[in-house]
């Protein structure tokens, strides 16, 4: 497995998220992918640094930001 700094990735505006085999559209989202574990193809699997932006929205992620905040 390869894994990289975080600062090392450039970010990747998505459109769509697979979720349990679905995609998801998703909304002001970019992504950074640190890590890819199993097969190819598979974005289940791995380290991703998510990026949302101004009213951007991941249908699966539960957590509620209601503002600005670093981590």
């Amino acid at each position: 497995m390869i894994v990289l700094n975080v600062n090392d990735k450039k970010d990747q505006k998505i459109e769509t998220f697979p979720y349990k085999g679905k995609p998801l559209g998703v909304k002001n989202v970019w992504i950074r992918w640190l890590s890819q574990a199993g097969p190819e193809g598979a974005p289940e699997y791995g380290l991703r640094f998510f990026t949302i932006g101004p009213e951007g929205e991941i249908p699966f992620i539960t957590t509620y930001i209601t503002r600005p905040c670093t981590f």
